[in-house]
């Protein structure tokens, strides 16, 4: 039975051996960091009922590719992944298209467990643009 390592990106493999590398003081100083930038993020949304905001700062990038910059792998994920850290419910939508025809994403962010705010904003929005999408893109 094949090992899967051929299934993996070469790029998010690459991330994968390098988090290897880290030992157990490193994994705690890392820990420890993120559960700061955890409490700093929620404590600075939370006098928002809703964050709308772009997914990510690219707009589209060939399919067979990780990243626009594979060498920057996790830049996509600027504006989304501390919201799947704190735990903070999030939905995205296409909010229109790019010259190049590609989708624009858009999130809507909102305080840990009002799940329902969340996806009644984006579905509203959804909605009200009524935008076409033709696949594939």
């Amino acid at each position: 039975m094949s090992s899967g390592v051929a299934l993996v990106h070469p790029a998010l493999h690459g991330l994968i051996t390098c988090g290897a590398k880290v030992d157990a003081e490193q994994l705690l100083k890392a820990s420890d960091e993120l559960e700061r930038a955890k409490a700093t993020v929620t404590e600075r949304t939370l006098p928002f009922d809703l964050i709308v905001a772009p997914t990510t700062h690219v707009v589209g990038f060939p399919a067979d590719r990780a990243a626009p910059d594979e060498g920057r792998l996790l830049d996509i994920t600027t504006y989304t992944a501390m919201f799947n850290q704190t735990g903070q419910p999030a939905a995205v939508i296409c909010g229109g298209f790019a010259e190049n025809g590609l989708p624009v994403g858009v999130q809507f962010i909102g305080r840990r467990h009002e799940d329902f705010r969340v996806l009644h904003a984006a579905a509203l929005c959804e909605a009200t643009l009524a935008l076409s999408m033709a696949w594939p893109m």
